[in-house]
């Protein structure tokens, strides 16, 4: 038997995605290519869309390191912006740093601005042409991420916006209760106006006081906050009216801090108006809309009745969530449990140590599969309706035994299992976004075999290894093995492929950002952050075959909602015929599968004549293409959403500089279709179009087409890079290497790495804490974010590759509760 040798050598390369930027002058000591970008004249030009992380900081605040004396209080962006876009800033650690947002025109003039200190800030652009973005630190320090979109959540995120209608200098101020009735109400009322220097209109005793601002208000606001009166002499307004109306936010924020004050507000101005019920689905279309799920939704929605149990990492008790929870299981146990304790009824999700942060894989799939919708708040799930039942079966580490699955399955086929416990009442989809290399052996296939007997539709993730091989539970008799597609309807980078594989799903690839929204292409669902033993509800972009799964188990529910009686061997033979999916690949069953699982036709299928026939109508796939400043080439696909025969008659472009062509169709130009796009002549600046496909009947249906002129092309940047070869026993650090990651990929490598077992991981430390991967930084894992595999090294390893990228958790902190310590926070720490 030949030796292991003394020491190996491990190589691979981080790939960045196209949109991608870094603030040019984070706080990172290991980084000697900073560049101030602390002024108009300083501006750092940014492409559109982006996506970009950055640190600011005030004088004497945040970490050790170039940034902490002279301070870094304001990054300045240059960017050509469209109208109706999107700037989003998401402040990592909003309680260390109060940080604001500002867009000023291309003269310098404040054009909009978000103040207080909150962790999201979004802003629209109210006209086309070229801006500065301002991200401004108040107090204290933070990391953030700045994304500019062509379309972004719909949610009133942060009321205090200057674009919003509101009197100038008029405040509503409610005082706290006092002790000694109206008397004590009106005494702590004058106190504050003459404190702040406010003017009462008039107040109701038990009720609001109606305040206005003076010249001693001001002066009370420059005494508090020195900073502000700094900005606003250097500001230039586009009128009196919007000076006042920004100095009324500023005040209505220090009255906010106020420990006398229940609330204050502008006094704003309203008019009637629709809003979306949930305001996060704009985040959530490009991979709905993939699968024709909007008219599946004019069916069903999903019923209560319908339970999907999510055997994963558990669930959090997410706000969008909560609702659609039944009674699960934890059947986790030993050390890497998590939670202290073996077999139980909680299966609340933890959440698995990535960096300074967690990852709530379990919660993620649990929202793409049944969030609430219609409740005016977050996203939406696929079968909304539906219920959920929750099952841990996967550890601290983001792992679990086959021992602990298996019995989660029977568990929610309501069979004969450890616990000795049985749920109420039995689940009638299984979604298993896991699994591991290998074939199914019999204890799995068992398992597998009794679910199905007892009705239950088994549905799992084929794997994210890019291979053709097998993998289980995906590969065993009975199971719907899902692969991943991105917004393009073609396999996902990593997605696993082959005979194995029954049908695809969005899964995302955010390596990109096709759809031009301002986020990478991933699949957008709830979250959670831990704060020590804190966890706030939240969302988050991930990707892999674990997120292209829930997407057919809840269509599964959708079809299970619309026939109750549907087995899984007629699920099994309506997938066989085509009726559930649409053909993306060569005719017939490819690598992918049957092809592309389809709301719409599943739920018409399972329900046969039940529903009444919609009318055949054009749809296009995706419904928005992001070309940037270097792209000249992008597909879409053209569909039936209905039943009947619907052929395109015509297309058309809005601008000469698009041109669409077919490049697959049928006899009814049914297919994919080439949009190119010719930059010769224009000059520099952003554009927007679209193209039009009608047909013979039905209403038309568009594809708009966003993309940049510029004179030297933007160059993908993610940052100075850590990355780390870590000890899989002890999580400990045991080599770095560093690479500054610029362009399409870069190169690590490892040499002198002795034999082991080792997880590999890379990412920024723009505050310069000694730690990657806090949140807002660029991280990666291998082979995915969020799903770290153990490298057995016993030989030289090669093609290590890892896709980076600034992650942050930009939804609503609406909800949090206080549990007993389950793990010590872990960090990725670099060695120097």
């Amino acid at each position: 038997m030949t030796a292991p040798p003394a020491s190996v050598t491990l190589s691979g390369s981080i790939s960045i995605p196209t949109t991608t930027q870094v603030d040019s002058d984070t706080n990172d000591s290991g980084n000697s290519t900073r560049r101030a970008n602390d002024t108009f004249a300083q501006a750092q030009t940014l492409p559109n869309p982006v996506v970009v992380g950055g640190y600011t900081n005030r004088p004497g605040a945040g970490q050790d390191g170039p940034s902490l004396t002279p301070g870094d209080a304001r990054d300045y962006y240059r960017v050509s912006l469209l109208r109706g876009q999107v700037i989003e800033l998401v402040v990592a650690d909003p309680a260390a740093g109060d940080l604001n947002l500002d867009l000023y025109s291309s003269t310098q003039t404040l054009v909009d601005s978000s103040v207080g200190n909150r962790k999201v800030h979004q802003l629209t652009v109210p006209a086309s042409g070229t801006y500065f973005v301002l991200v401004s630190a108040l107090t204290g320090a933070s990391n953030y991420n700045l994304a500019i979109g062509q379309s972004g959540s719909t949610a009133l995120v942060n009321p205090l916006v200057l674009s919003r209608e509101f009197v100038p200098g008029e405040i509503l101020v409610r005082t706290k209760a006092a002790t000694n009735g109206a008397r004590g109400a009106q005494q702590k009322q004058s106190r504050v106006a003459n404190a702040y220097g406010l003017k009462r209109s008039y107040d109701v005793p038990d009720a609001h006081a109606l305040m206005t601002l003076s010249t001693q208000s001001l002066q009370a606001a420059a005494s508090s906050k020195p900073q502000l009166q700094e900005q606003e002499l250097e500001t230039q307004f586009e009128s009196d009216e919007a000076r006042l109306k920004w100095q009324t936010l500023q005040m209505v924020e220090l009255l906010s801090k106020d420990p006398d004050i229940a609330w204050a507000e502008p006094n704003w101005i309203v008019h009637t108006q629709a809003v979306p019920n949930d305001p996060e689905y704009s985040r959530q279309r490009w991979h709905y809309e993939q699968i024709s799920l909007p008219s599946a939704w004019n069916v069903t929605t999903g019923q209560p009745s319908v339970i999907v149990a999510v055997i994963d990492t558990g669930v959090r008790p997410h706000f969008d969530l909560v609702s659609r929870l039944v009674e699960g299981f934890d059947f986790v146990r030993g050390v890497g449990a998590g939670d202290g304790d073996d077999d139980d009824t909680d299966a609340r999700d933890p959440g698995t140590p990535n960096g300074g942060s967690y990852t709530f894989h379990g919660t993620h799939v649990a929202g793409t599969i049944a969030a609430a919708g219609n409740d005016g708040q977050g996203g939406t799930g696929v079968a909304w309706n539906a219920r959920i039942m929750p099952l841990r079966a996967l550890g601290a580490t983001g792992s679990g035994s086959t021992e602990d699955i298996i019995q989660s399955i029977l568990f929610s086929a309501r069979l004969a299992n450890r616990s000795g416990t049985l749920p109420a009442q039995r689940a009638d989809i299984i979604n298993m976004s896991l699994g591991g290399r290998g074939l199914c052996g019999g204890a799995w296939q068992d398992a597998i075999t009794r679910a199905r007997a007892a009705g239950v539709i088994v549905i799992a993730a084929a794997g994210n290894d890019n291979a053709d091989g097998d993998y289980t539970p995906a590969g065993c008799t009975g199971v719907v093995s899902v692969s991943s597609v991105g917004v393009g309807r073609t396999r996902a980078p990593y997605s696993n492929f082959g005979t194995a594989v029954d049908v695809a799903a969005p899964g995302g690839d955010m390596s990109v950002d096709r759809n031009g929204d301002g986020a990478y292409d991933g699949i957008f669902s709830t979250y959670s952050i831990r704060d020590g033993a804190t966890y706030y509800s939240s969302y988050q972009l991930l990707q892999g075959t674990s997120m292209a799964t829930p997407h057919v188990a809840g269509v599964a529910a959708l079809m299970k909602s619309v026939n109750a009686s549907l087995t899984p061997e007629n699920f099994d033979t309506l997938l066989a015929a085509g009726s559930l999916t649409d053909d993306i690949g060569a005719p017939g069953r490819d690598s992918l599968g049957i092809g592309l699982i389809n709301a719409a036709k599943a739920v018409r299928a399972a329900a046969s004549a039940t529903p009444p026939p919609a009318p055949p109508q054009l749809i296009v796939t995706p419904t928005t293409v992001n070309f940037g400043d270097i792209g000249t080439v992008n597909e879409v696909t053209i569909g039936n959403a209905g039943t009947g025969s619907v052929s395109t008659t015509t297309r058309a472009t809005s601008a000469a500089w698009i041109s669409v062509a077919p490049v697959q169709t049928d006899a009814a130009g049914l297919g994919t279709y080439r949009i190119t796009i010719n930059r010769a002549g224009l000059a520099a600046g952003t554009y927007n179009g679209w193209v039009e496909f009608r047909g013979n009947v039905g209403n038309p249906v568009r594809t708009s087409v966003l993309m940049q002129v510029v004179t030297t092309p933007s160059v993908p940047s993610a940052g100075y890079h850590y990355v780390l070869l870590i000890d899989s026993a002890t999580g400990d650090t045991v080599e770095q290497v560093e690479v500054d990651a610029n362009g399409g990929s870069v190169n690590y490598s490892f040499a002198d790495v002795a034999p082991g077992l080792y997880e590999l991981a890379a990412g920024t430390d723009m505050n310069n804490d000694q730690f990657i991967c806090d949140e807002a930084e660029a991280c990666t894992e291998y082979p995915l974010f969020g799903e770290v595999t153990p490298l057995e090294v016993t030989s030289d390893l090669t093609g290590l590759n890892m896709l980076t990228g600034f992650r942050s958790s930009p939804g609503s902190a609406a909800t949090n509760e206080t549990l007993p310590p389950l793990l010590e926070k872990k960090g990725l720490r670099r060695l120097r």
